[in-house]
């Protein structure tokens, strides 16, 4: 990353820090005095100095966007991706494959202009063109640089249908650097949201877990092969020894080939269902330790291998718990209510069935 781009960001998180406190509002206190979006943007735009950049200038798209999301309302961001979502198969498939470097300069100029001179009357409206103009942007800038023989590939992102933003997300994707990554990134962001949205139909979370959740969740997009994975983080008083959450991040692969969006939608449920379920363990379930006492006691397993639903679950008993309840949530439609109808771990196993039992009387 060169100096500039450094200067940029650095300049962007003074911002951030700004409205650090006020996340998920329409307004932000910046120095003192109080900015609604109306007014934020055009100061970010006049510290980045988009007026005078170019398809060359590499601003910093993610953070650019983030800016977006934190100070304008979720449904107007949803807006802006709905209009993508009917863009960009049209781009992709016709437009932007046919142009050339110098046309494609061009396009970006006339797209910065449209970007800069979008009208302020109505904030929502405002906000879904900003979002919307600035995915174009990016896009447009990632597939300039690369190889002019380079390939598209299929747009994993067009037959996508955005999900409703129920809660911030930061995602570190400075890795997504092609078009192709950039709908990779779209459709982790959607599958997450979708995620989220499932939970809370099935009543297994709460309006209050998700303003929990709001700024709590952040995704890595990680260029290695391995599996993609999570952690969860909570913070504990030294004193009293009372907990409370602080963040599940998520560890996304992009390793080639990319996974479809079915892969990636199953990918991510489980890892993100399975961190859940560490909240659940310490912040929703009264009777947390009488799922412990099925396979557990004094820190020591108690089951044999046939008890696990699988062999990470066999680690410790927080483990147990967060698996048996990633592996009770995806499979529980495949249920019929027999324990023998289940259709992972052991169905035969009666602790298996315990478990199983004890998150259906948890969210009955």
């Amino acid at each position: 990353m060169d100096n500039m781009l450094k200067q940029f960001k650095n300049r962007l998180l003074i911002i951030f820090f700004a409205i650090g406190g006020f996340l998920g509002t329409t307004q932000a206190s910046f120095l003192g005095e109080n900015f609604n979006i109306l007014q934020l943007q055009p100061t970010i735009e006049n510290i980045l100095k988009l007026k005078d950049a170019t398809i060359e200038t590499q601003l910093p798209f993610g953070l650019m966007k983030e800016a977006l999301k934190k100070v304008c309302s979720p449904s107007s961001i949803y807006k802006g991706k709905l209009d993508l979502k009917m863009i960009v198969p049209l781009r992709y498939n016709g437009f932007l494959k046919n142009r050339s470097m110098f046309s494609l300069q061009y396009d970006y100029q006339d797209l910065l202009r449209l970007f800069l001179a979008i009208p302020s009357d109505d904030a929502d409206q405002y906000c879904s063109r900003k979002y919307l103009m600035l995915s174009l942007l990016k896009r447009t800038h990632s597939y300039f640089h690369l190889s002019k023989d380079k390939p598209i590939g299929e747009n994993i992102y067009s037959t996508l249908t955005p999900a409703q933003q129920l809660v911030n997300i930061t995602h570190h994707d400075e890795q997504l650097n092609t078009p192709e990554l950039e709908d990779f990134g779209e459709l982790t962001e959607n599958s997450v949201q979708t995620i989220l949205g499932n939970l809370e139909n099935k009543g297994i979370l709460t309006d209050q877990d998700l303003k929990n959740l709001d700024n709590k969740i952040e995704v890595f997009y990680v260029p290695s092969c391995e599996i993609s994975k999570g952690s969860f983080h909570i913070l504990e008083d030294s004193l009293s020894k009372d907990t409370r959450f602080k963040e599940i991040k998520l560890y996304i692969s992009t390793c080639n080939p990319l996974p479809n969006a079915v892969q990636l939608f199953s990918y991510i449920e489980h890892v993100l269902v399975h961190e859940l379920g560490h909240y659940i363990y310490f912040f929703k379930d009264p009777k947390a330790k009488l799922f412990t006492q099925i396979c557990w006691k004094e820190g020591q397993s108690t089951c044999k291998l046939q008890d696990f639903h699988s062999l990470y679950a066999e680690t410790n008993k927080e483990e147990d718990y967060a698996e048996s309840f990633a592996y009770w949530y995806q499979y529980q439609s495949k249920t019929t209510g027999d324990s023998d109808a289940l259709e992972h771990g052991s169905a035969a196993s009666e602790r298996i069935s315990l478990k199983e039992q004890h998150f259906s009387h948890l969210f009955q």
